[in-house]
């Protein structure tokens, strides 16, 4: 199977955006059903980035991947740092099932299934500090470099392969000793002694490929000294011994290091790079070399918006491309419900909390909207445009599959899905992933209002845009008034801006609500979700996606039940997990005293905490081990309580360390004696 995609007309991207090399992700998951022997499963996968004449700019290729049985695996590949000119995305895998020697087919109807296959374009919020080594593949030959042990030729097509550097060149060994290049960097022209002395974080990396038939070694060091001369620290790879590559394209290794808390007086940075290979007449590769300084973030004088033109009623933003304004987002939802349902504009701010992630916060009910239909309400696909103005998106606009979506447990079971509940618990997240500037986008904070204080809402009222398309982006200064887990949000800004962040009017890098309901019954002024210590745990929780051998530590899960006649019952509900039983659910239950007398009716959101009874049975427990595992949602056949009803089960949808695991849409009728089985999958 292969495709290609259309990166400008598919991915909403424009050329000039393509050509700052953003990070592009490529993923597959892959599964194969062989039975207990009788045969072998295996998949290759291919993917490259092409240029306006669909030529290869970048390749990665596996060899053939062993597939166990029954289990899903997860593969794919990065591209960052491949220079300008890409606009396709061209994919392709194949499968084979293979017989075991010997050994009889013990299995009728063998098969392997792909699926899962996505690729993602990352958000460029921040420009990439500059790159401070020169020719670092060999597209300028060996100019830059000093050779000071054996020599080094240049291979001109295998750096196609490298997945972080550009062009198609490498640097090739050239004798079968010890190959040694070195650099020196002078950074007094490119940085002040001040920048320097704060001591910002110093990233090193290269990549390294040993050819078919060949073994090679490898070493990177690079080194930091001051003004004397005098090494502060150095960063030393070790040496890595490669084996000879066996897929049928070249396979290059990626060698990461950082440099920090090393003093003031930095001056020059050296990076040597050092390999060998041991089969003589054979090369080993290097490619993609990088020393990057990512300065700590300048204090800025916050602006008071109160003595800025903002404080017009419904400013529209003319410059998005500065912070905050950068860091909100307009956002698209798209829904499949019982009929035909336009998408849902909205708004959202990107924070990444000084890691590796980034996600847009919003509205939950722009990640599950009850209006679409009974269990039919969850978005199927988001876009996230940070800064946008107009049609104009500076950062790009990046898609988020529903696997990378979030939403507030709360929102479920104590909201009942709901933008007009007593408790404002809407709020969900898009999940943009990977990011390389750890210093972006707003600051989550409680707010601290014991009397009504000044603000400001950001965002993309659709009410002030003459069109969904338009998405201009506007300001308002509004008096917060505070009430428990919501604040009154007096404005003007309509449907559009669910999502927007409300700040300080002080202080407009620090978000303390979530705007999510302009005004519509039984509030007579607008409200925002408040962030709290619990809304902020989620936040934190979200920006790091959950891993397979992560260890348990929350597990609760959310029961639907159908909106429709007759589809509650009065019976109890089980649980199994792990093949352990957990009846009846009502000892689990959360949610609001009124609402316990009501559990499993007609259109109910029901919540459930399993965490100390799970963990209690099952100490230790990890994401892994839930994984593939099967779980089962049943009533309780107890002829004692007497004869009830069947109950239709619309969805449940499983948390863990607070971040949303599995979500499966059952919508099944139930008999007393019947049950509903599925599979934990990260989804």
């Amino acid at each position: 199977m292969s495709r290609t995609v259309d990166l400008i007309a598919e991915g909403n991207l424009t050329a000039g955006y393509l050509d700052q090399a953003p990070p592009i992700d490529i993923s597959l998951y892959a599964r194969a059903n062989i039975g207990d022997g009788s045969l072998n499963g295996t998949l290759s996968f291919a993917v490259s980035l092409l240029d306006a004449n669909q030529n290869a700019i970048k390749t990665y290729q596996t060899a053939d991947v062993t597939l166990a049985h029954g289990r899903w695996i997860g593969g794919g590949c990065s591209f960052y740092g491949y220079g300008p000119g890409a606009r396709y995305l061209s994919y392709s895998h194949s499968a084979a099932l293979v017989p075991t020697d010997n050994e009889p087919i013990r299995i009728y109807f063998p098969s392997i299934s792909v699926t899962g296959i996505e690729a993602g374009v990352h958000l460029a919020i921040e420009a990439e500090p500059p790159e401070l080594v020169t020719n670092p593949s060999g597209a300028s030959q060996l100019s830059g470099w000093s050779i000071t042990t054996g020599s080094f030729t240049i291979d001109p097509a295998n750096g196609l392969y490298c997945l972080g550097s550009a062009g198609t060149t490498a640097f090739a060994t050239g004798s079968s000793d010890w190959n040694v290049m070195t650099q020196s960097i002078d950074l007094s022209s490119t940085y002040t002694a001040a920048q320097l002395d704060s001591q910002p974080t110093i990233s090193v990396s290269d990549w390294i490929c040993a050819m078919p038939s060949c073994v090679c070694q490898y070493e990177l060091i690079v080194s930091l000294l001051n003004a004397a001369g005098t090494v502060m620290q150095t960063f030393d790879s070790g040496v890595i011994t490669l084996p000879a590559n066996t897929s049928d394209a070249p396979s290059f290794i990626y060698v990461p290091g950082d440099l920090d808390n090393y003093g003031s007086g930095l001056q020059t940075i050296t990076i040597t790079r050092r390999a060998l290979s041991e089969t003589n007449g054979t090369s080993a590769l290097l490619a993609g070399a990088s020393v990057v300084i990512y300065l700590n973030p300048v204090e800025v004088q916050e602006t008071d918006m109160r003595d800025e033109a903002a404080t017009e009623v419904g400013l529209r933003i003319s410059d998005t491309q500065v912070e905050p304004y950068k860091w909100v987002t307009a956002t698209k939802s798209e829904f499949v419900g019982k009929s035909a349902k336009p998408p849902t504009w909205g708004s959202g701010w990107a924070i990444t909390g000084g890691g590796p992630n980034l996600i847009v916060v919003t509205a939950a009910h722009n990640v599950y909207d009850s209006e679409s239909g009974s269990g039919n309400g969850w978005a199927t696909k988001g876009t996230v445009a940070p800064g946008q103005s107009g049609a104009t998106q500076p950062f790009g606009c990046l898609s988020v599959s529903a696997s990378n979506m979030q939403i507030s447990f709360d929102y479920l079971a104590i909201d009942q899905a709901s933008v007009m509940a007593e408790q404002s618990s809407d709020y969900g997240a898009f999940c943009a992933g990977y990011i390389k500037q750890p210093r972006l986008g707003f600051t989550p904070a409680i707010p601290t209002l014991s009397a009504p204080g000044l603000g400001v809402i950001i965002g993309y009222p659709g009410n002030l845009n003459t069109s969904a398309s338009q998405r201009a982006m506007f300001s308002e200064q509004v008096t917060l008034v505070s009430s428990g887990t919501a604040l009154g949000v007096p404005t003007i800004f309509g449907a559009g801006a669910s999502g927007s962040p409300i700040c300080r009017s002080s202080d407009t890098s620090t978000a303390i609500g979530i705007f999510v309901n302009a005004g519509r019954w039984p509030w007579s002024t607008p409200q925002a979700t408040a962030l709290s210590d619990s809304v902020i745990a989620d936040l934190t929780a979200w920006l790091t996606p959950l891993g397979e051998d992560d260890e348990v530590t929350d597990f609760r899960f959310v029961v639907q039940t159908a909106n429709e006649s007759f589809a509650g019952t009065d019976a109890g509900i089980s649980v199994t997990i792990c093949e352990i039983q957990y009846r009846p659910l009502s000892s689990y239950w959360v949610g609001l005293p009124r609402d316990r007398n009501s559990q499993n009716e007609r259109g109910r959101w029901d919540g459930y905490d399993l965490t100390a009874a799970l963990l209690q049975d099952l100490p230790g427990l990890l994401v892994s081990d839930l994984l593939n595992s099967h779980f089962t949602i049943g009533m309780i056949n107890n002829d004692e309580i007497g004869y009830f009803a069947p109950w239709k089960l619309a969805s449940v949808i499983f948390f863990i360390n607070r971040r949303r695991f599995t979500l499966r849409e059952a919508n099944v009728w139930l008999s007393p004696s019947g049950a509903y089985t599925s599979t934990f999958t990260l989804s």
